[in-house]
């Protein structure tokens, strides 16, 4: 089987930064390697919440869109504090993963394009 990378065929390829970089959103670390939390939605070998985006970019769906990826089970405390508050716990979902997955701290893959797994 092709590894990712050569599968995906975006209109724009971002270069990765280097490690500790800011991060420009190339998805890089997301296609080498699926993350914990992309695991635990059911899938090692290509996450099932990389988002791509138009502009070439991608984003984690549970940043975004944490609903749409997390299963009822794992979304239940976050919806009952929206029950009390109506956003609030949509936003602390979004703000846990983001926090959990680093961002804002810069790039963290090592691997370049074309490393193997």
């Amino acid at each position: 089987m092709k590894h990712l990378m050569e599968r995906v065929i975006p209109i724009q390829i971002l270069k990765k930064p280097e490690h500790g970089k800011p991060c420009n959103g190339c998805g890089h670390c997301c296609i080498s390697e699926v993350c914990s939390l992309g695991k635990e939605l059911g899938d090692e070998v290509v996450c099932k919440a990389l988002i791509s985006n138009i502009a070439g970019s991608y984003s984690c769906g549970l940043v975004v869109d944490p609903y749409g990826y997390l299963s009822d089970d794992q979304s239940t405390t976050w919806r009952k504090i929206d029950e009390i508050a109506p956003g609030v716990g949509e936003q602390g979902a979004k703000e846990f993963y983001a926090y959990l997955l680093g961002s804002g701290r810069g790039c963290d893959s090592f691997k370049q394009r074309g490393d193997e797994r």
